[in-house]
């Protein structure tokens, strides 16, 4: 989202020291990273919920990784543009990506998954989950598709859409869980980017690093 600054979820922190962690950047196969200079250190992690567990279904699960080198923006690595505060993505249609497994007693993939997908109505994933998980009707949203869906691995993955007017890539939530075995049962549940951007302007200042932040126009 800036130079210095990644937004990805909680739960890629835990149990995980951050000097064991790096950014992969100008990779499209992530077992051969295309150069040193791809591969960048983290140098903190912000936790919204600083004391986050996964097994709190009302975790707040996003985080905001500042990298010990600056990224050099090229044609290939730009910044993801925010929504607007309060944006709501029911059924508009994202694109989700990840490295996760595409079954569950399978290998994480080494070139990055894409879903073609759309937000469906919260109501509709409460439905799904309750009474197993019961869904933050503010902080989270969901997307299901018949025979594709997010899995172990592919936490922390962007979720974005198009702005209509700019074209411009526009990262509306991180993903967050599914349902087990990877299948499409149950919609997968992503954290919504626009609750936080408040938070997002604060950590960015408060690092002292600079950095303007994109904001895309949204409707």
């Amino acid at each position: 989202i800036t130079p210095n600054h990644v937004i990805t979820a909680a739960r890629c922190k835990t149990n995980r020291r951050t000097k064991n962690i790096v950014v992969l950047l100008e990779t499209h196969d992530r077992s051969h990273p295309f150069s040193n200079d791809g591969v960048i250190k983290v140098a903190s992690f912000q936790l919204r919920q600083p004391k986050f567990n996964i097994d709190d279904e009302f975790g707040i699960d996003i985080a905001i990784v500042t990298v010990a080198s600056p990224i050099k923006f090229n044609n290939i690595i730009g910044p993801v543009c925010l929504p607007p505060p309060g944006f709501n993505a029911t059924r508009k249609a994202v694109t989700i990506i990840g490295y996760g497994r595409e079954e569950s007693e399978g290998s994480m993939i080494t070139r990055p998954k894409k879903i073609d997908t759309t937000v469906i109505p919260l109501q509709d994933c409460w439905d799904a989950w309750f009474p197993n998980k019961m869904i933050s009707m503010k902080r989270q949203f969901c997307t299901q598709t018949k025979g594709e869906a997010s899995c172990q691995g592919d936490y922390g993955g962007p979720v974005v859409l198009r702005a209509p007017k700019t074209n411009e890539y526009t990262l509306v939530g991180v993903f967050s869980y599914g349902a087990e075995g990877c299948t499409d049962e149950k919609p997968s549940v992503h954290t919504r980017v626009a609750d936080f951007i408040p938070w997002i302007k604060e950590k960015i200042d408060d690092s002292g690093l600079g950095g303007e932040l994109c904001f895309s126009e949204l409707s």
